[in-house]
């Protein structure tokens, strides 16, 4: 007989929430409730009612995607196209081409950049990804080109069992690149991006970069340091679209500081 939960309730507060599970005893070894709560559940005797806490960072991305916080829940009902003053009008039958025709693009993807940081490519890029993912059951995750460079290089990244940890970027149906360009690039690290681009290219899987920067700026010294051969590869494997120069964070950023200012009568 193995203890297997027979209720969880989980409760948000400020800090993450807690999460209060019940016991029972049945002969369930497939549970995966039990794998999800293993290690906690085993410290307990059936009937027992017990709670702990479990960061927020689980209730902002449960499918663990890596999203930020600010794009957790997110999809392209979420996108708000009318906040640009510039048409948008290819952005929007861009999404609707992905959307409907997902599945004959054999893994083309996109790359969004615009020269005024906040313009909402990391968001959009959320939004149409989680929608993907609804709409074709397909994994996604999400990397900042500088994380993703770090782990590649880090002691840290293969588990206890040897598993590397960033082989999910290479196999994920979606992989979300964000903000190439962020950091200038060195030999190593042109190496690894084109390793990953060529990869996911030949096996029909759509990545998603974003970058302040278009695609003949990351070129070289005089660049972001990027080999033509890697910018190529890019290129061959991603729709390029601008975003407009328009920062929307900026927008938003003002338009909640003077909702504060008014309500503190200032």
């Amino acid at each position: 007989m193995t203890k297997t939960l027979s209720r969880v309730e989980v409760c948000e507060t400020a800090g993450g929430c807690t999460v209060k599970i019940s016991l029972d005893t049945k002969d369930d070894e497939g549970s995966d409730n039990m794998s999800l709560y293993k290690g906690t559940a085993d410290l307990y005797e059936p009937g027992q009612e017990i709670s702990f806490a479990i960061p927020r960072r689980s209730l902002q991305d449960p499918d663990r995607s890596g999203f930020p916080a600010d794009c957790a829940g997110c999809d392209l009902t979420k996108f708000n196209y009318s906040l640009y003053h510039s048409s948008v009008v290819n952005l929007r039958k861009i999404a609707e081409g992905y959307l409907n025709r997902f599945d004959s693009l054999s893994g083309y993807g996109l790359y969004l950049h615009s020269s005024e940081p906040g313009s909402g490519k990391t968001f959009f890029s959320c939004c149409l990804a989680a929608s993907l993912r609804a709409k074709y059951k397909i994994s996604v995750f999400f990397v900042r080109a500088v994380d993703y460079f770090e782990m590649r290089l880090s002691k840290n990244r293969y588990d206890g069992q040897g598993n590397d940890l960033t082989a999910k970027y290479f196999t994920s149906g979606i992989v979300i690149l964000d903000d190439l360009g962020a950091g200038k690039l060195g030999d190593w690290q042109d190496g690894e991006l084109f390793r990953l681009i060529d990869y996911r290219q030949t096996n029909g899987l759509t990545t998603i970069v974003t970058s302040n920067y278009s695609q003949s700026e990351l070129i070289g010294d005089a660049g972001r340091g990027i080999h033509p051969r890697t910018v190529d590869r890019i290129n061959s494997a991603c729709l390029d679209y601008s975003f407009p120069a328009e920062s929307i964070r900026k927008m938003k950023g003002k338009a909640r500081q003077a909702e504060i200012r008014k309500q503190f009568g200032l």
